[in-house]
């Protein structure tokens, strides 16, 4: 350290001809190397300036290919009749209330903000990364007035949003939507039934037991509860399914794509 362009193509170069690491991967590698500059006292670098993105682009796209010819099933998106299957299955599961409460949260907030996984939840259940992890005061509740009628928003604040390296970081707002889906009213049951001490300094998404609720821990839960419905070996659903599934159902209702790639905060290729 520090690296620069040179530096970080080697690296690159280095894992996927030596170690066959897929892009997904190596994204997360960068995004570590990033925090470990940050800890030593570096210069945050930039790790992935357009030819390092290039690269990734067209791993990704053989990792996609690869997993085709292989007949690996392809990953589901996440609609409203799967959510309802999935609140559903949670209401019935052997899971503490406080749990229940909370897997439903994050999948509300996964619905509607197009959050990936790590956005919300550590990656870890006993350590986290206080630069990128969703702490307890980054979620604000607020209260809107339009007109006559009050309404309320939850906001979220990303830390270190995967598409914008910001130093102030991005918030994403939600708003009550006054149906089963609502990320306002999944929050509120939450925070009523945790028993967890929420304090600013740490992760908000925590189980009773002050452990982190992590995104493996998700996906476990996740699976657990859909499989006797979903066909794993036809097609998958896992937390960027919900990613997704915003996106679908603003196209189906026909946004534009501009505006669907602002709720998603996708950026164009072209």
């Amino acid at each position: 350290m520090p690296f620069g362009v040179k530096e970080t193509l080697t690296y690159v170069g280095w894992l996927l001809d030596s170690r066959r690491v897929q892009a997904a991967s190596i994204e997360n590698y960068l995004a570590g190397i990033r925090v470990a500059h940050m800890k030593a006292g570096h210069s945050v670098p930039v790790l992935r300036p357009d030819i390092v993105q290039t690269i990734l682009r067209g791993a990704a796209n053989k990792d996609e290919l690869t997993k085709k010819l292989l007949g690996k099933p392809p990953r589901l998106c996440m609609i409203i009749t799967k959510m309802e299957l999935l609140k559903c299955q949670i209401s019935m599961s052997n899971m503490t209330l406080s749990k229940k409460r909370l897997m439903w949260l994050v999948s509300t907030l996964c619905f509607n903000g197009s959050f990936r996984i790590h956005e919300i939840c550590s990656r870890e259940r006993n350590t986290y990364d206080p630069t990128a992890c969703l702490l307890w005061s980054d979620i604000k509740l607020e209260k809107m007035k339009d007109h006559d009628s009050t309404s309320r928003v939850l906001k979220i604040h990303l830390r270190n949003p995967k598409e914008q390296k910001l130093a102030q970081g991005v918030t994403v707002e939600l708003f009550e939507t006054g149906n089963f889906l609502c990320p306002v009213s999944a929050f509120l049951k939450w925070k009523a039934c945790s028993r967890v001490h929420l304090s600013k300094g740490k992760p908000a998404i925590r189980l009773d037991s002050g452990e982190n609720y992590t995104g493996k821990d998700f996906n476990r839960d996740l699976k657990q509860l859909l499989s006797p419905y979903v066909n794993y070996q036809k097609g998958t659903i896992s937390s960027h399914s919900f990613r997704s599934g915003l996106a679908s159902l603003m196209a189906t209702l026909g946004y534009s794509d501009l505006d669907i790639m602002t709720i998603g905060r996708w950026k164009s290729e072209v």
